[in-house]
């Protein structure tokens, strides 16, 4: 957390130089073991604390973590959104640009999950013309982020996993229209996207160091700890 602090204000210091702007967004898991083991209660507070300072654009609560902190009445950091049953679309906009989030709920079972896969794709014809950039937030797992890939390629410009199986620095849909990217473990490296600004969305679908870049910054001991951060869990 320390060095993603200082990452964040580096990048945030750099934003708008050279055209480029700057946008956190956190998935889900963040509050809450993917294995649904809770922390001891009083780490929930300084977890809240901690992505106050990190100060995301937007990020998403899945239920489990929602309902953690409502039993023990902590408010979410601004910004972020929980997702029960039903899809929430957000949009941010960043100068004259409308950057388009869809957040999904994560099924309780199998039978759900069909139901769930296509509620996403709807969701997504219904605003994908009224923004310039379209993100998919799932806490659905690497396998049914994959089937769903195959079932609705190109739906959205960015599908940003989360929840069981592995990281993923990047791949494309068959149709290279829609980027994926998984968080990697232990919240040891970031996810940085950086989107041509010409038009953002391609019609030819996306290009590796032409029109997208995808990096996975380590969290490495190059990068110092902000002592702000630190101080909150010496609490």
């Amino acid at each position: 957390m320390a060095r993603r602090a200082t990452l964040f204000k580096s990048l945030r210091e750099k934003s708008g130089s050279g055209g480029n702007d700057f946008l956190a967004v956190a998935g889900p898991y963040e509050f809450e073991r993917i294995q649904r083991i809770r922390h001891p209660d009083p780490h929930y507070a300084r977890l809240v604390r901690a992505m106050a300072r990190l100060n995301y654009d937007l990020g998403m609560l899945c239920f489990a973590e929602s309902e953690t902190l409502k039993s023990l009445d902590i408010q979410p950091p601004a910004n972020w959104f929980s997702v029960k049953d039903t899809p929430l679309s957000k949009t941010v906009r960043v100068r004259e640009r409308a950057i388009g989030f869809v957040l999904m709920p994560d099924p309780q079972d199998e039978t759900a999950w069909p139901a769930i896969r296509d509620k996403a794709a709807q969701e997504a014809k219904q605003i994908k013309d009224r923004v310039d950039l379209l993100f998919l937030i799932s806490p659905w797992g690497k396998s049914r982020e994959q089937e769903f890939l195959q079932t609705h390629p190109g739906t959205f410009d960015v599908l940003l996993g989360g929840g069981p199986g592995g990281g993923l620095r990047h791949k494309f849909s068959e149709n290279r229209t829609t980027l994926w990217v998984r968080p990697y473990r232990k919240g040891k490296t970031v996810s940085k996207i950086t989107v041509s600004g010409e038009g953002l969305r391609s019609e030819s679908g996306w290009a590796l160091e032409k029109n997208v870049w995808v990096e996975s910054v380590s969290l490495s001991e190059d990068i110092e700890d902000d002592p702000e951060m630190t101080a909150i869990f010496q609490q």
